[in-house]
């Protein structure tokens, strides 16, 4: 896939990348429909507790790293992992925090050799 193509998709990905990736609005992974954070509560309120807590109201606030630079991580470890299902809410996020459409693709293609070919893709 050549470059400017590839950027193309990546472009694509972030326009519909409809939901903002805050705690009541954060997409699960799910088979027909994709449940929230708030979903959780229905089936495991705890893990929607802590999801708030812990992750959207204190980890994402620290100081130390800014929301740009935690988007650029957590961007690279979905794609390592291969967890595609997360990746729209986090590239509106990413987007919304500063980063630019072109260091999200140098982000995905320099994963390619570190994360795997067909996690990159």
């Amino acid at each position: 896939m050549k470059i400017a193509h590839f950027s193309a998709v990546v472009a694509s990905l972030s326009l519909i990348a409809v939901f903002p990736a805050y705690a009541d609005d954060l997409p699960l992974q799910g088979q027909f429909s994709t449940p929230t954070v708030s979903d959780l509560g229905t089936v495991a309120p705890a893990l929607e507790r802590y999801t708030r807590d812990a992750l959207f109201d204190s980890l994402w606030q620290h100081p130390e790293l800014s929301p740009r630079d935690r988007s650029l991580v957590t961007l690279a470890v979905l794609i390592t992992r291969d967890q595609t299902a997360l990746l729209p809410p986090y590239l509106k996020l990413a987007l919304d925090s500063g980063v630019k459409p072109g260091e999200i693709s140098e982000t995905i293609t320099h994963l390619a050799f570190y994360a795997g070919w067909g996690n990159a893709v």
